[in-house]
């Protein structure tokens, strides 16, 4: 059980270290043995399959994989010296050839390669680490969890109890990302009373065009829609709102919603990540583009533009007022919601 931060590098049995190693996240408490055989046997592994370990420890879990199931395995771990001993270990199992061991932090470590990922973390960082999942991660790759689960937004297909542990599954759908958002087939109309448009084509009509929403009027309608999905096909709306989120997390969000069953059409949930990002966003205003600046905050691009210009010519802004300085914005809409702002 690990957790994050890079520096040193470690492949079959290879150590450099960093000159001030970093200090874990995530204390390290090895899985049983017997937890690591159900969670190998849970997850299906088999010999094509590449195992990756987020905090791996002494290297148990992908040591197990190599020897046990033929399978490739891949450990990312913070702590040098449980990435020698791992090393070690991989050695003495004779399965160096099929192991490698990272010191990477798990939050940008490259996970594309994985069909298989395990995790024995916290509550928080698996919620963290959830987006960075649905993202990255292949459809039909599977996601096994020793103790911890994803949070209410993506509840496990299946969990087990073994020795008073619970072990939750998880695949990576074949509609997550960019299929995520796609058109939905028969759920398209799911939705269709929300628009017009979309109920005259379900019935075989013609339809006529709509005069474009005014902003005030879409954002009302996305409160409407983001209701009605997240009563519909999730935990609530007050599961999905109560933290504030980026627009970039916002978007994961939404997938995540999507993967669980959330039915909508491309054009509705583009809606609802609209809405969400505007009333319960978060923007870091030393690093924010101007594009997500104005989505969160409500602002004109030329006033979006006038902060980011003013950032690159007096540097960082160390709180809200030295962000209303900035000449040209309309200081209410900044002032309206300073939730929202990061001064990271």
């Amino acid at each position: 059980m690990r957790g994050l931060a890079s520096t040193a590098l470690l492949i079959a049995g290879l150590v450099t270290q960093s000159p001030a190693p970093a200090v874990p996240d995530v204390p390290y408490v090895p899985t049983p043995q017997t937890v690591v055989d159900a969670m190998l046997e849970g997850a299906g592994v088999k010999p094509s399959d590449t195992v990756f370990d987020l905090g791996s420890g002494d290297g148990r879990i992908v040591i197990t994989a190599a020897k046990k199931y033929g399978a490739r395995g891949v450990g990312i771990e913070i702590d040098p010296g449980l990435l020698k001993k791992a090393a070690d270990n991989a050695a003495a199992a004779g399965v160096s050839d099929r192991v490698r061991f990272l010191n990477q932090n798990l939050f940008a470590a490259d996970i594309r390669e994985a069909t298989v990922v395990t995790l024995y973390l916290l509550q928080s960082i698996n919620e963290r680490l959830r987006p960075k999942l649905v993202r990255e991660l292949r459809p039909g790759t599977r996601i096994v969890s020793h103790v911890f689960n994803m949070g209410p937004e993506w509840p496990p297909e299946k969990t087990l109890e073994v020795d008073r542990s619970r072990i939750f599954f998880w695949t990576i759908p074949f509609d997550s990302r960019e299929q995520a958002l796609a058109p939905f087939d028969s759920r398209e109309q799911a939705l269709a009373p929300f628009d017009s448009r979309e109920q005259a084509l379900a019935q075989g009509g013609q339809s006529t065009p709509k005069p474009a929403a005014s902003e005030e009027e879409e954002l009302a309608r996305g409160e409407e829609l983001t209701d009605r999905v997240c009563t519909t096909s999730c935990h609530g709306i007050d599961n999905i709102t109560r933290l504030r989120r980026t627009p970039r997390e916002w978007n994961d969000q939404v997938v995540a919603m999507v993967t669980r069953g959330a039915v909508a059409t491309d054009a509705q949930f583009t809606t609802i990540k609209k809405y969400l990002a505007r009333y319960y966003g978060a923007v870091s205003v030393n690093s924010a583009p101007a594009a997500d600046l104005s989505t969160v905050l409500g602002l004109s691009t030329k006033e979006a533009d006038a902060i980011v210009e003013y950032r690159k010519t007096h540097g960082k802004f160390a709180d809200i007022a030295s962000l209303l300085k900035v000449p040209g914005i309309d200081k209410s809409k900044i002032e309206a919601d300073p939730d929202a702002l990061r001064f990271d």
